[in-house]
């Protein structure tokens, strides 16, 4: 095992592997979750960052500034990072991985997060960096699986177009969620008058203008990664083979839901009713799609390993 490979496994792998046990190719076994060591760093960082936005608007004043200024740049440094993590899996060959997915989407989160980090729309950082941590978090403990496809249809153009258009369709769709939880905690409390702190998060207009964007951007490059798939796959099965596969009919339900709240929410000018329903559904179908469906039915996207 090379020196860059020992980064990525975890070091209790390092002996099976150095036997010939794991097929080559693959981090640390597939047989063990594997904890990325160049991940931590990562982690780390974007532990900081999250716990300097804890930070400053409770100390307030010029203090709190100088601390979101600070968790900023240690968001800055952290999807740097990210990004450099993510490249080393793509030379591994471990890019397609379910672990490795995770990752992407939590750095696509982190990026949103650097997107809005602007005026009082910084704030929505405090929500959306612990978010990445979180997701990049949970990849580095899952394990290393394949989509079983690969093996079946071989490398192509249209795959990291594909991976690439819908890990950023995923990090839009949470990112949404994500500003959804917040304007609804800000209706509340307008609600309720308790305006204490409330100078802290951005005005309700301007949430629901970024819901609204957020989601449009997952429909757009939802269609587009679907399509990109779709080009993949017919250059490799029979024709509308693909199709029959459970995982894009589920996506596609998706997509249609999602499509629907964009188009309900653009006609109302962000203010559709329950916008808490149309996101939280919409969430709940996202992580039964990339966290059951695989393993439940079979299908060319499932995970083996």
């Amino acid at each position: 095992m090379g020196v860059w490979r020992r980064l990525y496994a975890p070091p209790w792998t390092w002996a099976s592997d150095a036997k010939g046990s794991d097929a080559a190719g693959v981090i640390g076994g597939r047989e063990e979750a594997p904890l990325l060591v160049v991940g931590l760093p990562v982690l780390g960082v974007y532990g900081a960052a999250t716990w300097l936005f804890a930070r400053g608007p409770a100390s307030g004043g010029q203090d709190a500034s100088d601390r979101s200024a600070k968790a900023l740049r240690a968001t800055q440094a952290a999807a740097a990072l990210h990004l450099g993590y993510l490249i080393g899996l793509a030379t591994l060959g471990e890019i397609a991985s379910y672990a490795a997915s995770w990752s992407a989407v939590a750095f696509g989160v982190a990026v949103a997060a650097l997107a809005l980090s602007r005026g009082r729309l910084a704030s929505l950082a405090r929500w959306l960096v612990p978010t990445a941590a979180v997701l990049h978090g949970i990849g580095m403990v899952l394990p290393a699986s394949r989509v079983l496809a690969l093996d079946e249809l071989g490398g192509s153009l249209w795959l990291p177009v594909h991976l690439a258009l819908v890990w950023a369709a995923l990090s839009g769709f949470v990112a949404e969620f994500c500003v959804t939880v917040v304007e609804q905690i800000v209706r509340r409390r307008l609600k309720a008058k308790k305006l204490a702190g409330l100078g802290a998060f951005p005005a309700l207009d301007a949430l629901a203008r970024v819901r609204v964007q957020a989601l449009g951007f997952g429909v757009v490059t939802l269609a587009l990664g679907v399509a990109a798939g779709g080009m993949w796959a017919s250059d490799s099965l029979p024709h509308g083979a693909w199709l029959a596969d459970p995982k894009v009919g589920f996506t596609l339900a998706v997509w249609a839901w999602y499509a629907t709240a964009f188009f309900a929410h653009r006609r109302h000018d962000g203010n559709a009713p329950r916008p808490l329903v149309w996101s939280g559904v919409g969430f709940a179908a996202l992580l039964f799609l990339f966290v059951g469906l695989d393993f439940v039915v079979s299908g060319f996207h499932a995970y083996g390993g």
